[in-house]
This record gives C-alpha cells, structure tokens and sequence, in this order.
C-alpha cells in the first residue's frame, strides 16, 4: 500500500513540475527585464506546492519531446547565441496564429504590459487557484482546469487563454504545451517508455436511427456520450486529464462534473467561468452530447494493453448497469413483483448488452529516438498495417530527421518529440485495421422483437411470455401499464428491449445522477415536440405587449376539460420562455391543440367525436387569426450539419504551411537564407505535420461550436430546439420562417467567418441587443465577451434541411433529412440543400453554394461581396414577408417555367424578376397596405434581381431558369403568412408608427 501511494505521489509530483516548468507569462517576460522566465511565477509556484525550485532532467526532457511534437524549432540551450529571427519580444509585435487555418492576427502593442505586471498577474492568479492545497493530485487538477481562466483583470482575460508557448510560432498556447509535457512526463517518468493509445465505439449510427421522436434523438446521442466518458475515465482517473491528447477535455461538461464530484473544484467556480452552468433545465451545459465516440491518449507504453482493455470493460459495465437501473425504474412503475423464476428480464438484459457498446482500441509505442533500431521498428510496423506512404516518407520527414544551420547557428536538430505524426499514423492505421477484422456473435432471439430496433427481443419479466403476442393481455405485460402511466418511456403499443429501454429511460437517469453533483439545483430535461416548433410564429406574436388574447381565451374555454392539469406538459422553446404570455397563453394554445390531437387519434372511426373535434380545432383557428392576422401554423423545419473532410482534419492533411505558422519577423529574418539555402526552402514551403497542439485546438473548436455556438444561434436567436450537437454534427429543430437565418449563421459560426455580402443583413434580421452579443470573423466568434477559436476559413461544413408537416412520421423525415444532407456533400461540399416536403404532395429541392466560385477578373475584395445563394433566398424570403405579396412570386415562377431549358442570360432573368416584384410592391403600394415605398426600396428590389440571376447563372449554367424558380418556390413557401406571423405583425406597426404626425 506505501508503495503505491509513493508511486501516486511520485506520479503527481512530476506532473506538477511538468506543468509548472514555463510560465503562463512567459510571452510577456521573454527578452525582458534580464531574468529567466523561470524564475517569477514558476520559482513561487513550485516553492509553494512541491517544495523545491529546481525541476529535473526528466521533467526539461518532456519539455523538449513537447516542444518537438507541437512546434518546429528547438529548445534553447545556455549559452547558445541567439539569431535576429530567435529574439521576438511579443508585447513589442504581439501576433498569434489560428492553429487550423494558418491566418495572423497582430494584435496592438502590449508594450505597456510590463514583465513585472504579468509575472504579478500570472503568480496571484496561479496561488489563487491553488490556496492552501496540499494534495498533489488536486493541485495539479486545479492548476490544469482552472489556471487558463483567470478573472477579467484589466482586460486580459480572452488574450490570457490564447497566450502563445513560443513567440517565434505562435500557433499553440502555452496551456497545450504545459498540459502536453506534463501528460508526457506522467508517463515516460516510469521508466518504460510512452505509447499512443486510440479507442473507438460504437455503433453510432444505427443507434441513433433506432428512435421515433425528438426525444430518442437526444436521449441516444446523450448516451454514447456518456459513454464515450466511462471509457474515457480510467485513464483520467489514473493518469490524469491532460494525458488524453484529443478530445481536449478542459471544459468538457463531464469531466467538469467529475472534478466537481471529486471537490477539485466548487459549483461557485464553475458558475463563475463557465456561465451556462447557472442554468436549469436543459440549457445547462451537462445535457449537451459533446463527447466524441473517439478518443486518442498518452499512456505507458507497458501498460497500453491494459488501458485499453480496460476502457473496454468500463463502458460496458456501465451500459449494463444504467440498464439495469432503467429496468428497475420500468418493474417499479408498473409495480412488478419477481414471479416463480425470478427476473427473466434480468438474464435479457446481460444478453442483450454483453457486447454493447463495440469498443475497439490499438497502441503504438512512442519511440525515444528518431533514428536507429527504434525507428526502423516504426517503419516496420507501419509498413504492416497497410501504409505504402506513412509521414516517414514525407517531404516533412526528410527535412525534420536531419539538422539544419542559419546564420552560423543551430536551426532545427530533431529529437524523439517529432515523430509524434508517425506514431499517430501507426495508431491510427491499426484501430482502422482492427475494426476492419471484427467478429461478430450471433445473438439468439426467440421471443417477439422490440417495437423500436426490430432486432431484440422485449423485455419481460417472465420467461413464459417471451413468445406471447402483445394482444395476450397477460398480467405480466409490464408495457400497457408503462405506456399509460410514463408515455415517455413507451406510447401506445410499443413493447422494448433491453437497449431501447435504457434508451428511453436514460433522460430519467441522468437528471438524478446530475442532482447528485449540482446539489441545490433542479434540473429537468424537456423536448420541444414538432407541434410546438411548428406554432412558434403564433408563440411568438402574442409576446406583443399590444395583441388582445381573449378571444384565444374564449376559445380554449371551449375545448371542454376541468382544467388545463388534463392537457400534455408543454415546453417552449428556450428564447419564448421568459415571456409570461408565452408561458400562460402560448403553453395553454399548444397544450390544448396537442391535447385534441391525442383525442382525435383515439376517436378513430367514431364520426360524432371527430366533428366535435375539428369545431374546437376551428374556433381556436379563428380566434389565433384575429388576434394575430394570420392561420395557425403547421410546418416546421430539421436541419443537419456534419463538417466537411473531418477525417482529413484529423488526419493533419489541412495543416498550414511552415511559413503561415512562423512569425512574420521570422520569416522576414530568414529571407537571405531563404534565397539561398535550399534546406531551408524547402522547409518554409512544407506543410507542418500534425502536432498534439493542433489536435487539441481542433478539439477545442468543435467542442466550443457544439456548447456554446450552436446553442445560442439555433435556440435563443432562431427560436428552435437542439436536438443534438456532438461537435462537427447538429441536428436542430427550427421554425420554417428562421431555418435559412440558421443554416447561414450556423454554416458562418462553423468557420468564424461571415461572407461580407451576408454581414448587414444578418445582423438587421436579429434583435439590436442579441446581435450586440454576437460577433465573428477572422476564424473567430465573440459570444457575451467571451472569445472562441472556431475552425477557420479554411473549414466547410455541408447543411441539409427539410420543411415538413408536423404529423408527418419522424423516421421518414429523418431519412429524407440525411439524403438532403448526403446531397449537398455529394455535390462537391460546403453546400446546402433544402427539401420543401408539402403534406399536398410532391417536393421541391433547393441546392446551393455557401460560397460562389470565384472569376479569375474579380479580387479577393469583390469576391468576398458577391452575393451567395442562401443568402439571396433570405433576402427574397424577409421581401415577401414584408414588403411584396406573393402574387409576385406566382408570376415569376410561371414565367420561370416556360424558360426552363431554355438559353436564358442573367439580364433577361434579372429583368423578368425586377419587373415582377417592382410591379407586387407598387401594387401593395396603390392599396395602402405599408406606409410607402420610397426609392430606396425600388433600388433595392433592383440590386436583389440582379443578385438573384447572377446567382442562378453561377450555380447552374446550364439551366439557370430551372434553379432560380425552385429557389423562389422555397422563398414563397417560408414566407407565408402562418409562418411569419410576428415578421409581419411587427412590419405593420412600424408602418402605423412611422405613418403617425
């Protein structure tokens, strides 16, 4: 037992010296003021927690396998004369790189951040976080989560994050280098070597397709990611966080929650920086699924058998006991008691979860030298697993595995921390390879399969009725009684097994587990229903503070139940809660139109009930559209977004170029030996390999769009649902008159980077004081003042939709949702398509450029201004919702039509397309239906046909008439009234008020 618990300590003591070798200020202190940078903060730090200064060889030469794997240079050794290009002070041209996309940004001097002002900063920040712990783990944990979040002293707080580990490349933080030397130290300090562990599981999409609500698409995505978390901790538990190289798990809402649990650190802390998580309900953070089904780690490299191996039994002793918990919760609301042959559902269940989830791990061992026997081991071993071309036989390679000289000086001498991208290569190719060659075990099923998969059999609690049809009506059915008292679990006949239970029930599970660690905070997990989604232009029209509800009142009172108790719990979107006529009018509208759907589906057949019914149905029509002057909505709209390339993302095969991740007075520096030297061209224009830095990063950018980015653009500006967001994937619920403001924002947050077409118009289209909450560019998104890295301009993401009926059945959409989605990669990426899905039959399909093609005479400058598709269908959209009738867009289409096929030029359809709308406003004009329009609206107009058939032309030049009518088809459809209720109501008062003396 002392042995052990000197060995824990050991482990931690080296980890906090690894963390603590370089100080978070050491951008700022470099080249100033005459000292070390390792002395300040670090030296105060380390007398403070570990007791000594001095940090051991073992620790410096993690540091240099970090610095090798992240960035290409060396580290300096004493004495060493430094060249022009070795000496940048970054207070004196402070520039940072986007790690993703290679772009600068120079940010003003910081000259007036003096080294004594950061080292202060950096040590009271550092001793704040550590207070008076002595325990090595937990200091170490606290340092590791809560170091890079220092308070908004003087401004710094979003710089402080971003700090660079070295000036001279400044496309990685500080916190990545300190956290991957530690993670390297851990493990190499035993004496045995480090390995790179991979672990995958699934299945993942199968699993997720076996649903037939919004609330399965959640539940099941939330659950491989909490179970991507039990795999996960073993190693976290043993080796720490930081030895887990991607996903980054700094902030990861889990991992929170585990240091929370294990008193790292407090509920107020994580308040503090991390604000969604004063949230109740689902908008806390806990209820977002963004922990990948992958996960690549730093291990001992005679332990990575065992690692493995046990993050294969961790995720699956979990899923058979959260299984078994949701059988428990099944038996007690059904109040079953064990029969003769005890709990036959028991034995289903260990059968039926004995290979779920499939986990599939492969290691590689890091090798301590680039040359030599260990070396040609690794090519070896690459050569087994498939590689014919691995990065040893990489440009990169040739130029990393052997010195170079400048100036007279020592450039690049390579050591074992650059064959981070080979080993990945190896690792990688070998999990490929494993699940390549998986077996499969046949799973005998006797009795009648489960409702929602199809493929296991139900659970019951007697062996008997395995083989008894659902219509047997046995006692020991427990699903009839399931379906009546928890319709969440299981609605009307549906019978289910063991997987689809846990499924079910796991929302259930997870708000008690999460009970647990937040403490005096009650959480409940609520799904907007597609009813919900689609009424929301009504729910939103009556939060007017003008709009007279009683006749809505009336008509409720004549639905006819003792009280609104009787009617569905209804839950709003997120963005309509606040508003206390959302809550009271708006919840009992949606309640009780959901409470006679309920009726009207059990009075099937019975002609009397049915009438009575569609009367109340009427009349609460009539009173919605006098109140608020239009039909009661229907439709709705799903949205996919899946990142385009990510295997090439991870993979390193987007990573910028040497010379785009160098700081610009290097390169500058390096012009003569650039010239001249032919090592050293060929080192500038090499694209840099891939580094645990960059893995971190992409990480971390995923991780940040999927909980913060997509939560806010889809639910508090779109008014929509999230039903998922796992990092390059979402899947939201929208209404259909903001699902093209969605997929434009979403498509621009993905990349941190809005088309400077889009920019005016977008944020017109937003509330002043949301829009002054959000902000992008630059491969970046300012969201409530807190700045995030998002994947760059380089990145695209492909976006599918589809506009639907509400009762439409939510698996044929789903599927129709991923064939628009599959049609847009298919197309060539970084493209959108949106199926109208009309209830009266037919659909209409619309596929477009994110970014239009750029014309060799055009600059960059007017390249970026030319008008977009989706862009250009919203303008259309937000025109016939508030200034022209869609008469207008009838007539275009008509004459569209008889042109399709034809040879058109852009003129032509720019004319046919002016004339209509000029014509529609001019009319609505003459009829005293908006205050008037000046000429600026016609210039509009103008402007907008002239988009629309250059547009048209880009994106499909053989038939640019054909495309352009399906495109004013879907700009009609969305701007319906039903579906912009509150557009127009709003547009009518501005006209009264700007009308009035």
């Amino acid at each position: 037992m002392n042995g052990d618990r000197d060995r824990r300590e050991h482990l931690w003591r080296v980890k906090l010296q690894a963390y603590l070798h370089d100080p978070p200020e050491k951008a700022f202190v470099l080249f100033r003021g005459g000292k070390s940078h390792e002395e300040g903060t670090v030296a105060a730090v380390l007398r403070a927690v570990v007791g000594a200064e001095e940090i051991p060889e073992s620790v410096r030469e993690a540091d240099r396998w970090a610095a090798a794997a992240d960035r290409p240079d060396r580290p300096r050794r004493t004495g060493e004369r430094r060249s022009a290009w070795d000496r940048i002070s970054f207070p004196d041209r402070p520039v940072l790189v986007h790690p993703l996309s290679g772009q600068r940004y120079e940010i003003a001097s910081l000259t007036e951040v003096g080294a004594q002002l950061a080292e202060t900063l950096a040590t009271d920040h550092l001793q704040a976080v550590l207070g008076e712990e002595k325990d090595l783990e937990r200091a170490f944990l606290r340092l590791w989560r809560l170091g890079p979040e220092i308070p908004d002293a003087q401004g710094f707080r979003s710089l402080w994050r971003l700090l660079p580990a070295d000036t001279r490349i400044p496309d990685h933080t500080i916190w990545d280098h300190l956290a991957l030397a530690s993670a390297i130290a851990g493990v190499a300090g035993a004496g045995n070597g480090a390995a790179l562990l991979a672990v995958a599981i699934g299945p993942v999409q199968s699993f997720l397709e076996q649903g037939r609500s919004s609330h399965d698409l959640w539940a099941g995505s939330h659950l491989l990611s909490a179970m991507a978390w039990a795999a996960l901790q073993p190693i976290v538990e043993e080796l720490g966080p930081d030895a887990i190289v991607m996903p980054n798990l700094r902030g990861t809402p889990l991992c929170d929650a585990w240091l929370r649990e294990k008193g790292v650190v407090t509920l107020e802390e994580l308040e503090k920086y991390e604000p969604l998580w004063k949230r109740g309900s689902d908008a806390h953070p806990l209820f977002a699924a963004t922990l990948p089904n992958r996960f690549l780690a730093i291990v001992p490299c005679d332990r990575a058998r065992e690692f493995g191996e046990r993050a294969g039994r961790s995720v699956r002793q979990f899923a058979l006991e959260q299984a078994r918990a949701a059988w428990a919760k099944i038996r007690a609301v059904a109040q079953v008691s064990n029969g003769d042959n005890g709990d036959h559902a028991r034995e289903q269940i260990e059968r039926q979860l004995a290979d779920f989830p499939e986990v599939y791990w492969a290691a590689a061992p890091w090798p301590e030298r680039p040359d030599g026997e260990q070396l040609e081991r690794l090519s070896g071993r690459l050569s087994q697993v498939g590689a014919k071309e691995s990065f040893l036989d990489s440009p990169q390679w040739r130029l990393l595995s052997r010195e170079i000289e400048v100036d007279g000086g020592e450039f690049w001498k390579p050591n074992a921390g650059v064959l981070f991208p080979a080993v990945h290569d190896l690792v990688d190719r070998a999990l490929g390879a494993v699940k390549a060659t998986r077996a499969f075990d046949a799973l005998p099923q006797r009795g009648y399969r489960c409702s929602l998969c199809g493929e296991r059999e139900w659970l019951v609690p007697d062996r008997e009725a395995v083989e008894l049809p659902r219509a047997s009506g046995k006692a020991v059915d427990v699903w009839p009684r399931i379906a009546k008292q928890r319709p969440a679990w299981a609605r009307g006949t549906e019978h289910l097994c063991a997987l689809c239970t846990l499924k079910r029930v796991w929302p259930t599970l997870f708000v008690e587990r999460s009970k647990e660690i937040l403490k005096d905070q009650t959480l409940a997990r609520y799904v907007v229903s597609t009813h919900t989604m689609a009424l929301v232009p009504v729910l939103r029209a009556l939060t007017a503070p003008d709009v007279d509800t009683s006749p809505i009142d009336t008509a409720l009172e004549s639905v006819g139940e003792a009280s609104v108790d009787h009617w569905p719990r209804v839950a709003l979107p997120r963005a309509l809660v606040e508003s206390d006529k959302a809550k009271n009018v708006g919840r009992r509208l949606v309640a009780a139109l959901e409470h006679l759907d309920d009726r009207a589906a059990e009075a099937r057949g019975r002609r009397d009930e049915l009438e009575s019914i569609a009367r109340q149905r009427a009349e609460i029509a009539a009173a919605c559209k006098k109140a608020l002057g239009a039909r009661i909505e229907t439709y709705y709209g799903l949205l996919l977004l899946d990142g385009d390339g990510m295997g090439g993302w991870i993979a390193g095969e987007k990573r910028p170029l040497y010379r785009e991740i160098w700081h610009p007075d290097v390169v500058a520096s390096l012009e003569p030996a650039f010239s001249e030297a032919g090592a050293m061209r060929e080192y500038l224009e090499a694209q840099a390999p891939l580094s645990p830095g960059y893995l971190g990063a992409l990480s971390r950018a995923m991780s940040d769009f999927a909980l913060h980015i997509v939560p806010f653009v889809v639910e508090e500006l779109c008014c929509g649902k999230v039903l998922y967001a796992g990092g390059d994937d979402v899947l939201a619920m929208l209404p259909a008159s903001e699902l093209v403001t969605a997929i434009i924002l979403l498509r621009a947050a993905w990349s941190g980077q809005l088309p400077s077409a889009e920019k005016e118009l977008v944020w017109l289209l937003r509330e002043r004081e949301r829009a002054s909450e959000f902000r992008m560019g630059s491969g970046h998104v300012q969201l409530r003042g807190r700045l995030f890295r998002m994947m760059g301009d380089r990145a695209t993401c492909s976006i599918g939709a589809v506009v639907t009926h509400h009762t439409a059945p939510l698996a044929s959409v789903l599927r129709e949702l991923r064939r628009a989605e599959k049609r847009a990669k298919d197309a060539g990426r970084d493209r959108f398509c949106i199926v109208l899905d009309k209830r009266s039959g037919g659909t209409t399909e619309l596929l477009g450029r994110f970014s239009r093609r750029s014309d060799q005479s055009l600059s960059e400058d007017e390249v970026g201004l030319q008008a977009t598709p989706a862009g250009v269908l919203l303008r259309l959209q937000r025109l016939l919702e508030t200034d022209v009738s869609r008469r207008a867009a009838y007539h275009c289409t008509s004459w569209l039509d008889t042109l399709a096929g034809a040879r058109a030029s852009d003129a032509m359809l720019a004319s046919l397309v002016a004339y209509q709308l000029d014509r529609a406003l001019r009319e609505r004009e003459r009829h005293g239906e908006h205050n008037g329009a000046d000429a600026q609206r016609f210039k509009e107009i103008e402007s907008l046909a002239g988009d629309l058939a250059s547009v048209a032309m880009a994106e499909c030049p053989s038939d640019p008439a054909a495309w352009l009518a399906d495109l004013v088809r879907h700009a009609e459809f969305l701007a319906r009234a039903e579906r912009t209720a509150g557009v127009r109501r709003a547009q009518r008062v501005n006209d009264q008020e700007e009308a009035a003396p």
